[in-house]
């Protein structure tokens, strides 16, 4: 599937400049199984509004206790079938940290190149922030 990645949340990883938009790739299938981890980019349904896709980097899966940035607790434990998500650019992404785990079922699927603008072809980096890795992990 393709997706236009619109909005600052991802920046840098996703549209570095506010006037150029990146085109995705997003594989439903490595999705469908749910076979995600910690670092990946995925698209799913906003909870909030369903007929909204975000774009965001997988921060902890079931079990992992997250520190939060802004949510209403400051340890979160992820309950079974949820994940928490965040954007690269934390200080303008719409997140977890405004709604929570989320659950798994909403995954769309996840990122894999950035395959438009041609200057910015590459595949897309599955790292964990180490400033955001989960307290009783290591990645």
């Amino acid at each position: 599937m393709i997706f236009k990645s619109s909005g600052v949340s991802m920046q840098p990883t996703l549209n570095p400049r506010a006037e150029q938009k990146d085109w995705i790739f997003v594989s439903r299938w490595l999705g469908i199984d749910y076979k995600i981890a910690r670092g990946d980019i995925v698209c799913l349904s906003s909870p909030c509004n369903p007929k909204e896709t975000l774009v965001k980097r997988v921060i902890g899966l079931e079990g992992d206790i997250i520190r939060t940035l802004s949510y209403g607790k400051t340890f979160v434990s992820i309950p079974k079938g949820h994940m928490w998500v965040e954007g690269d650019n934390n200080k303008q992404s719409f997140d977890s940290n405004r709604f929570g785990p989320v659950p798994v079922g909403l995954l769309v699927g996840k990122a894999t190149h950035i395959f438009w603008p041609s200057s910015r072809f590459t595949v897309l980096d599955h790292m964990s922030p180490p400033t955001r890795l989960p307290m009783n992990k290591s990645v």
